[in-house]
């Protein structure tokens, strides 16, 4: 994901606790589930607004900074 693997630890953790994710050990490696179905629905539905999104044509910073974003 990018960041650093403490912070991630940390992050995975408390979503760990939170019964959102589980994980399971695969040799050295620590692989990581998501354990919520409403988690599943509601990424799955961002990804597909932000793909539908991306064969949009972009808004111009102008009308955003107009729209007070």
């Amino acid at each position: 994901v990018g960041g650093a693997l403490p912070a991630v630890s940390q992050h995975l953790a408390k979503l760990k606790l939170a019964g959102l994710v589980r994980s399971r050990r695969e040799g050295r490696r620590q692989v990581y589930y998501v354990d919520d179905p409403d988690i599943v629905t509601v990424v799955r539905v961002a990804v597909g607004q932000l793909t539908a999104r991306s064969h949009q044509a972009p808004v111009p910073v102008r009308r955003l900074y107009e729209a007070g974003v």
